[in-house]
């Protein structure tokens, strides 16, 4: 007699396929984040809820920038054992004489300020001279959600 390698149905293991599931949205995560750190020298403007993280610059500088970002919020809109749905609000706003197009990464933070989890949304276009909400959703796993404290949105050019 041969044993199954599958999981019982009493047992506390995921189902296989969860579990490469799983695997593969960590690894994307992790080539967004690894993009993230290589094009670090393109992110213009970083900023929190209660905070804006923006170095400080001379006049001129200040009268060139291409957009800002007015304001990100989130809100948990559905939740399980496994994961919470997240949802998000950015809100751009464009000094530039043309369209821009660009990325966008959602993060949530501990109470270190240190990243618990991102959610990237990409080839999003800002309208030239207008303010536009982008919004979306993420999964967040549920043992990961209690040590959310703030979140923070970083946008960077395409």
């Amino acid at each position: 007699m041969t044993q199954s390698n599958s999981p019982k149905p009493n047992s506390s293991e995921p189902h296989p396929l969860l579990r490469i599931a799983d695997l593969e949205r960590k690894v994307a995560l992790l080539e967004q984040r690894l993009d993230k750190l290589e094009s670090q020298n393109k992110i213009l403007v970083e900023t929190s809820p209660t905070k804006a993280i923006i170095s400080e610059k001379t006049k001129t500088e200040q009268e060139s920038k291409l957009f800002e970002i007015i304001k990100v919020e989130t809100r948990i809109t559905e939740t399980n054992d496994s994961w919470s749905k997240v949802s998000w609000k950015l809100v751009l706003r464009s000094f530039a004489d043309a369209p821009l197009g660009f990325g966008a990464t959602i993060e949530f933070l501990d109470n270190d300020g240190f990243i618990v989890d991102s959610a990237f949304q990409s080839e999003v276009l800002l309208p030239d001279q207008n303010e536009q909400i982008f919004t979306g959703y993420y999964l967040l796993d549920a043992s990961l959600i209690v040590g959310v404290a703030s979140i923070q949105a970083k946008v960077r050019l395409s």
